[in-house]
């Protein structure tokens, strides 16, 4: 997303889960975690860069949008289209449990990712 987190305070009493944050505390939210909700995302954890009906939060929303989506979007696209293109299918290339994931949640990705080209 545009800003990945951002610092809120609770205004009452909130029960997520099994975990309760008090009136007045200190929130800070993942944005990232809302590209992931199975209520707008059909298998959001597959990546598939031909979903469609994509509404996820990575260039923002609103006023808070980023006025380099259109741009970036389109280099995503031809980017992605010479890379299928030349290459064919993509697939991971190594087990699924040998990937690392760094530890924080500013950045989040993997430290390597072994990919074939088929």
């Amino acid at each position: 997303p545009v800003e990945s987190t951002t610092l809120r305070t609770a205004f009452e009493d909130v029960v997520i889960g099994d975990v309760t944050i008090p009136r007045g505390a200190p929130v800070i939210p993942i944005l990232y975690g809302a590209n992931r909700d199975p209520r707008k995302f059909e298998d959001p954890d597959r990546f598939d860069v031909g979903r469609e009906r994509n509404p996820h939060m990575a260039f923002g929303f609103g006023i808070h949008s980023c006025l380099g989506a259109p741009l970036a979007r389109m280099e995503a696209i031809a980017a992605f289209d010479v890379l299928f293109e030349r290459t064919g299918a993509l697939t991971l290339a190594m087990d699924e449990s040998e990937i690392e994931w760094p530890k924080g949640f500013f950045l989040r990705g993997p430290q390597r990712l072994e990919v074939a080209a088929n």
